[in-house]
């Protein structure tokens, strides 16, 4: 390996320890109590170095989002055996309820109102980080809807469109997610109530 390419494995490196630390911050704090001093803190990095990493706090906070999005769809991917379109409909959606239910800080990241209103009170998301976060839900979001649109080409959906139908699972979903109880027996009940009751009502039987 050369100079070039060691020094830039550093970075990588270097970039992903503070991720791991900024990712900490606030999950343990939230945004608005996590502070870059403390980050750099838990790095053991100067402020200096973080800022040459990261120049600001909403920096850092969006690519943790993008990251937990990334996580998220690979979940819900793996999730699906790919043999019955509604049970894998069914398995990401009770995948992505849990991942968010054990994963609270990642919500924001699906709720745009809400990174919206976040970014105008702040020093602003840089437009290529919303857009960034925007197509990460997409792919969340497709997961979905390839799964429906296999169950409406084999009949066992409803309707013609994947595409809406897969806009009114997604919308209930978020709605679960934002209403889920603390409780983790009530929380899991609700989850796969439902999952159930959606996928249901969209059942051609």
């Amino acid at each position: 390996m050369g100079t070039k390419e060691r020094r830039q494995k550093e970075k990588e490196v270097r970039r992903r320890h503070i991720l791991s630390a900024a990712a900490a911050e606030f999950i343990e704090k939230g945004f608005e109590a996590a502070t870059m001093p403390a980050i750099a803190a838990k790095t053991e990095l100067s402020i200096g170095t973080l800022y040459l990493y990261f120049p600001c706090k909403e920096d850092l906070y969006a690519t943790f989002l993008a990251d937990g999005l990334r996580q998220l769809a690979e979940a819900m991917s793996a999730a699906a055996g790919g043999q019955d379109p509604v049970e894998d409909a069914q398995a990401m959606s009770l995948t992505m309820l849990r991942f968010l239910g054990e994963h609270p800080e990642y919500r924001p990241a699906l709720i745009p109102d809400s990174l919206s209103a976040h970014n105008l009170k702040h020093h602003r998301i840089a437009e290529d980080q919303l857009a960034e976060l925007e197509s990460l839900r997409v792919v969340c979001k497709q997961t979905i809807t390839a799964a429906l649109d296999k169950g409406i080409k084999a009949g066992s959906l409803i309707g013609s469109d994947a595409q809406r139908l897969s806009d009114i699972v997604w919308a209930l979903l978020i709605g679960v997610v934002v209403s889920l109880p603390a409780d983790p027996t009530a929380a899991e009940v609700l989850r796969m109530a439902a999952v159930t009751v959606i996928l249901r009502g969209l059942s051609s039987s």
